[in-house]
């Protein structure tokens, strides 16, 4: 609707602006004035690749730079190159001027994708992509990862909830008369309902770090399963489900 009022495409990526991305593995900072996520070109490029002391060794300008996905290399366009001495001092000598042609660099890892994946939210991100992240950012801070380790473990446990749903609304729908159909829906409907809160409640947790992200989201699927199975023991051996009560008579 937003975008709708401001006369956007419905769905249309919004560009990002003066994006910051460290290649920690590598050891290449990049610098982009402008690019739209999912695309292949980026506006502005500045690229500073560094030793393992942390010295700059070269950079790279261009106005604009091209990923090429069939042969895995980047087009750099109107700019140039600059090599440093170990000591910080430029070589002119080394200075590559390409302002009215182009440069392929074919050495290099990163992806468009991998650029802007320190902007992207891990709760619109697959399961691929999110084992990208992390085997790619793996030396980010722990507490910056968790919200993508949370959402990759959410992936794997969500499904359960089917089971568990089933393991729940099986044995409490099996009655033997009306009143016990009203009973077994509205036990059903509140089991459910606590298992939709609690999802998002312990998903919550695993993201800020309150909890292990790898292990927060199977807390719910653990605690309502146990009561599933409990209710489905009951049903088989005929028993009565434990009623609660608040006072004494």
């Amino acid at each position: 609707m937003d975008q709708i009022r401001r006369g956007k495409k419905v769905g249309e990526v919004e560009p990002i602006l003066a994006h910051l991305f460290r290649d920690r593995q590598n050891g290449r900072t990049w610098y982009v004035r402008r690019f739209r996520p999912g695309g292949n070109r980026l506006d502005g490029v500045h690229v500073t690749q560094q030793d393992a002391q942390g010295r700059i060794l070269k950079k790279w300008y261009a106005t604009t730079a091209y990923y090429i996905p069939e042969k895995n290399v980047w087009r750099l366009d109107r700019g140039m190159i600059v090599s440093f001495t170990p000591e910080g001092d430029m070589i002119d000598a080394e200075v590559d001027h390409f302002s009215g042609g182009s440069r392929i660099v074919k050495d290099w890892s990163e992806t468009p994708w991998r650029v802007a994946s320190s902007e992207l939210n891990p709760s619109f991100l697959s399961v691929p992509e999110l084992r990208d992240y992390l085997k790619f950012n793996y030396d980010f801070p722990a507490v910056q990862l968790a919200p993508y380790r949370a959402n990759l473990a959410d992936r794997y446990a969500l499904p359960f909830q089917c089971i568990i749903a089933v393991m729940i609304g099986a044995p409490l729908g099996i009655v033997f008369n009306r009143r016990g159909v009203m009973g077994g829906v509205a036990g059903a409907i509140t089991l459910l309902v606590l298992m939709l809160m609690s999802h998002s409640f312990f998903l919550m947790l695993g993201k800020g770090m309150r909890l292990n992200p790898n292990f927060s989201p199977w807390i719910p699927n653990i605690g309502l399963g146990f009561i599933g199975v409990l209710l489905l023991w009951y049903r088989s051996t005929n028993r009565d489900f434990p009623k609660f009560t608040f006072s004494r008579r």
